[in-house]
């Protein structure tokens, strides 16, 4: 059954961002006025310094790990209570000034934080920033290869050494937004938030269902996710 939890069941803000599970099997939630956490039978909020929204959740290596407004760091338990650890220290020249955590995402070992125009890389023991060419959107993490929509040139991969290698022909992105990327039978699906979706095959992209492109068009896609039971 699905279970609908109101604003005054979990007594935190309205105002959820992100969310994670632990292997434990408790969720976490980057709430407007925290870190918000279900047990099953309990909700519990702890607190950023200065009472931060978090806005990324992401549970790894038995740490969950949590992004806000000019902060970065992974929450830990001591005595049976969450306590929050600061990663701040470790980014290079300030780059967290003035921005967000958006997003959290783990691809070769790495973390890999991101906000809007600010991209930065986390190996367990330092962080590097990651030069880009412009602003971009969520990376995303397929077949264990991470990719990125970098605004005004086109779609690009991440490489293991951190790097950037552009995909062919993608530039036709360069004035959309892709708001998906799923792999199927070795080709990438592309969806866009109000332009359809595509398929990128053989270094070139084509609408991926001709039949169904003016529906896609008409609709606002947020997200893409490959089901099981697709053919």
């Amino acid at each position: 059954p699905i279970v609908n939890y109101t604003q005054k069941d979990y007594n935190a803000h309205y105002q959820n961002w992100n969310i994670t599970q632990d292997s434990s099997g408790i969720v976490y939630f980057g709430n407007t006025h925290g870190l918000l956490s279900f047990n099953g039978n309990l909700w519990k909020l702890d607190q950023l310094n200065g009472n931060k929204a978090v806005r990324s959740v992401f549970y790894y290596r038995d740490k969950i790990f949590t992004g806000a407004y000019d902060e970065f760091g992974y929450w830990g338990k001591e005595n049976h209570e969450l306590k929050f650890n600061s990663l701040k220290n470790l980014i290079p020249d300030n780059r967290l000034q003035k921005e967000e955590i958006w997003n959290i995402i783990d691809c070769y070992g790495k973390l890999y934080l991101q906000s809007f125009s600010v991209l930065l890389v986390y190996d367990g023991k330092n962080i590097k920033h990651i030069k880009t060419p412009d602003n971009f959107m969520f990376a995303q993490k397929v077949d264990g290869e991470l990719f990125i929509q970098i605004l005004g040139k086109g779609i690009f991969k991440i490489k293991k050494d951190d790097t950037l290698e552009f995909l062919k022909n993608t530039e036709i992105f360069k004035d959309k937004i892709v708001t998906g990327i799923i792999s199927k039978n070795g080709n990438l699906i592309l969806s866009t938030n109000s332009h359809g979706v595509f398929i990128y095959k053989n270094d070139k992209v084509n609408i991926w269902k001709n039949d169904l492109q003016n529906y896609f068009e008409s609709v606002q896609i947020n997200r893409l996710l490959l089901t099981h039971d697709y053919k």
